[in-house]
């Protein structure tokens, strides 16, 4: 039997640090966006809705930077986030663990140090690929469901088929549609909509609600 791949995205799904982000990146860019702080504030979240390519690609557009700035000025910010857990995570990562699902982890953090952050957050051992971006090699968020078929010896059509992609951004559910993961986006605050907009399949408040679900639907 084939089992499980559960890709998980981290900030903002697993690590309840949206709001850090945000602030990084106003802090980051803010001065070349123009507009007050509230309007700083909508100019980043309504990026943060768009791919990773398209967001650096609009993040350049405004501020100036080519992509290749951004993209280390956002790597080297993103290693520095906190790694507070939403308080489920350890027990429901455990118990897709010990159900022999393969757990993936996925970020725009630097590939190089995403590990450390992991184990920063208490999460060594608890996953089986933790996927970062790589500007050198090209590698960038939506590559990561083709990098983990690659990693785990599994052909892509074998991910699409037992292969699930949670995460809180837009992004993440057009990525997880483009490789034909089942899409199931965490709700925090009023993202619902966009979510489902951008083809989430399911929707959940906490990650305890995914088991059952995903049991629900074998």
């Amino acid at each position: 039997m084939i089992p499980r791949i559960l890709i998980f995205d981290f900030d903002g799904t697993l690590a309840d640090t949206m709001p850090q982000l945000v602030d990084a990146l106003i802090d980051m860019v803010g001065d070349r966006l123009g507009g007050d702080e509230h309007q700083r504030r909508e100019q980043v979240m309504h990026l943060l809705q768009l791919s990773p390519r398209e967001m650096f690609q609009a993040f350049a557009e405004r501020t100036g930077w080519q992509v290749s700035q951004l993209q280390s000025k956002a790597m080297a910010m993103t290693a520095c986030l906190p790694t507070r857990l939403f308080p489920e995570v350890p027990a429901v990562l455990n118990s897709f663990k010990q159900s022999s699902c393969l757990i993936v982890i996925s970020s725009n953090n630097p590939d190089d140090s995403f590990a450390n952050r992991l184990a920063r957050a208490g999460l060594t051992n608890m996953y089986d690929l933790a996927l970062g971006t790589d500007s050198g090699k090209g590698i960038t968020k939506e590559d990561h469901p083709r990098v983990a078929a690659e990693r785990l010896g599994v052909l892509p059509e074998v991910l699409a088929a037992t292969g699930v992609f949670v995460g809180d951004l837009p992004g993440d559910m057009q990525l997880a549609r483009k490789a034909g993961l089942l899409a199931i986006g965490r709700l925090t605050g009023a993202n619902a909509d966009s979510l489902m907009a951008a083809g989430a399949q399911h929707a959940i408040t906490d990650l305890t609600e995914l088991e059952p679900l995903l049991n629900s639907l074998d």
